[in-house]
């Protein structure tokens, strides 16, 4: 996978976390991006709430999104919730 931020977000998005690009408030030149991480709760399929992760790169989203993966629940509640949504 060539690593451009298109195809991290479009990653990112099939697997439940949602990647936003934005920049900095006193310098627009510098940009981040927000993954926006599901948190689920015990036996409910739809997501409770988000906890928002901070990065620099579009790279270390693509690394964060894999270490997130390695989770086994939460794979599985990602994956029971993206297959009911689409």
């Amino acid at each position: 996978m060539k690593m451009t931020v298109a195809n991290v977000m479009d990653y990112c998005q099939r697997n439940g976390v949602v990647v936003y690009d934005q920049a900095d408030e006193s310098d627009r030149r510098k940009k981040f991006y927000k993954m926006r991480i599901p948190v689920f709760t015990e036996g409910i399929i739809i997501p409770t709430s988000y906890r928002d992760y901070l990065v620099k790169k579009p790279k270390d989203c693509y690394k964060y999104m894999n270490e997130l993966l390695e989770n086994d629940k939460f794979r599985a509640n990602t994956a029971s919730w993206v297959r009911t949504w689409e």
